[in-house]
């Protein structure tokens, strides 16, 4: 236990703790309490044309107090030591690792079955699939369409109408939009392919037996894992035209394109 102020800002700052101190008084600070701070040790007053001598404060030996650590006389202070005493602590002296061990330690870093279950699991939910689907169901097809955030939904939706109304669907039934993962963190329960895939099987039983038409622009392998995730769902195998609404909204040809794939569909 220190007796002076000097002594706890030394075994403070020895222990890696900053101080600070306010200048004046803070308004609504609750009072601080009386430190007691050694007697500053009296120097006669200099004569004039004498060089005065700077004062010095008494201070605590570190040698006398600290213990020494495994660093030698230059190691941090063991704060453990300190609290009990001063008393010296003995640190044990680790253990040399013999090559069976050193060899065995690999196998102890990569974790346990579980670990290792648990990041299968995440990079399951990484690969999920990004997904904003709405799709119209009628008598015989069912349009499924990857919807634009930067572009008009109403846009879009009337034309997806009109393409339904070009192959003999006059009132068909809308469903979604389907927006896919539920949350950004990968790491959150619910996001993986197979949770995908039952949410789809939930979300498209009112369209079952239907012959799917699928708009979307994604890549080959994104718009595949889609289809067979509809295909899967209980929609029957149609057509899969790798362009989005919003592609056909500003393109005549790739409109006169998809109604050439469309024809023998909707003349079947």
């Amino acid at each position: 236990m220190t007796h002076t102020e000097a002594e706890r800002q030394f075994y403070l700052g020895m222990a890696g703790v900053s101080l600070w101190y306010a200048r004046e008084h803070l308004p609504g600070a609750a009072p601080s309490p009386e430190f007691v701070f050694p007697e500053e040790v009296s120097t006669p007053v200099p004569e004039p044309g004498v060089q005065p001598v700077a004062r010095e404060f008494p201070r605590p030996v570190a040698a006398e107090v600290l213990p020494t650590g495994p660093g030698g006389a230059h190691g941090k202070p063991d704060l453990q030591a300190l609290m009990v005493g001063g008393k010296e602590s003995k640190v044990p002296e680790p253990k040399p690792v013999s090559e069976t061990e050193s060899r065995a330690l690999p196998e102890v870093a990569g974790g346990s079955s579980e670990d290792s279950a648990g990041v299968t699991d995440v990079v399951a939910r990484a690969e999920a699939i990004p997904l904003n689907l709405k799709a119209w169901g009628g008598n015989r097809f069912c349009l499924a369409c990857g919807l634009a955030d930067d572009a008009s939904n109403r846009l879009q939706e009337t034309l997806a109408l009109n393409i339904m109304k070009s192959i003999g669907e006059v009132a068909p039934s809308a469903l979604g939009p389907l927006r896919w993962p539920v949350f950004n963190n990968v790491k959150v329960p619910g996001n993986s392919s197979s949770d995908l895939a039952s949410v789809m099987s939930d979300v498209f039983t009112a369209f079952k037996g239907r012959t799917l038409i699928l708009l979307h622009s994604g890549d080959e392998s994104s718009t595949g894992k889609i289809e067979q995730l509809l295909l899967d769902a209980g929609l029957d195998q149609g057509l899969v035209y790798r362009h989005s609404l919003a592609e056909l909204s500003s393109s005549p040809e790739l409109k006169r394109a998809l109604w050439s794939q469309l024809r023998p569909l909707a003349a079947g």
